[in-house]
């Protein structure tokens, strides 16, 4: 069985691997990368909008900035299946948290802000990826640790499926990352899916493994269940945005990890349900 999986990740990883290659090469895509290259003539707009930020809105400001543009590319990955799951959601709270405690004029808006910018996309990935590289100009480790967050909102639910990852492909290209640099990062999130189904395959979750995860304690409430979940959430999930971790791989452990706190997490809301109905 394992054979199987692992001739299976390899089969997929070429087809990606053309895939990404092929997506940049096809000529019906130069058009869209011409106007891409185009679209970096919206830094003008935007420097000017700089200059006179006392008459824009404070969701504009926060849309223009470096964190605000993420959060746009993180809302059209996410939004490519039509599907966030729970914990995509909540990896992107964690990181929109790590951004506020990063930011220092944030206030309490800008969490909103931020999370408002995410959840309903309003500009093209085209301008949204042409002002990242902007702000980002001479960071590629940073770009590339965003192409690996994608991945990890991608494989959040399991399994990366096809919108996603051709949202993902967009973003890599767009961001211009190297071909060799994508699939490593394609390798490393497969790898760790794979693992994922095979201790899922062997044994399912039971309460008793929720309850260690949780360290929990009969009569928790609703509400100390979920601040343990975002706590945990924090604890695991990796701060992108912190300089010691553009070197450190999310996907191999922490992905799976995050997956196994959010089982744990529904499991003990249908425990404490089942309480509840029992009294």
């Amino acid at each position: 069985m394992d054979l199987i999986l692992i001739i299976l990740a390899g089969a997929v990883s070429f087809y990606l691997y053309k895939t990404y290659k092929d997506y940049i090469s096809n000529p019906k895509n130069q058009e869209r990368f011409e106007n891409f290259q185009a679209t970096q003539t919206t830094q003008q707009v935007f420097q000017q909008l700089q200059q006179q930020q006392e008459e824009i809105s404070e969701l504009d400001k926060v849309r223009l900035g470096e964190y605000g543009t993420l959060m746009g590319i993180l809302g059209y990955v996410a939004h490519a299946d039509h599907n966030i799951c729970p914990l995509e959601e909540q990896m992107v709270k964690s990181l929109a948290q790590d951004m506020i405690n990063d930011m220092p004029k944030s206030t309490p808006e800008t969490f909103d802000l931020l999370m408002e910018i995410f959840q309903q996309p309003s500009e093209e990935i085209t301008t949204l990826c042409a002002r990242f590289k902007e702000l980002s100009k001479g960071e590629y480790k940073k770009q590339l640790k965003v192409v690996e967050f994608c991945f990890a909102l991608g494989y959040a639910d399991g399994s990366l499926n096809e919108e996603t990852r051709e949202a993902i492909i967009d973003v890599a290209a767009m961001l211009e990352i190297d071909n060799k640099d994508f699939n490593a990062l394609y390798e490393d999130f497969a790898e760790s899916q794979k693992n994922t189904d095979s201790a899922s395959n062997a044994e399912a979750m039971t309460l008793e493994e929720a309850k260690r995860i949780f360290s929990y304690q009969e009569g928790m409430s609703d509400d100390d269940l979920k601040n343990k979940y975002n706590a945990l959430i924090e604890q695991t999930k990796q701060n992108i945005y912190d300089e010691k971790n553009l070197n450190k791989s999310f996907g191999s452990n922490q992905i799976a990890d995050l997956r196994h706190i959010q089982e744990a997490y529904t499991l003990l809301q249908n425990h404490n349900d089942a309480e509840k109905n029992a009294q």
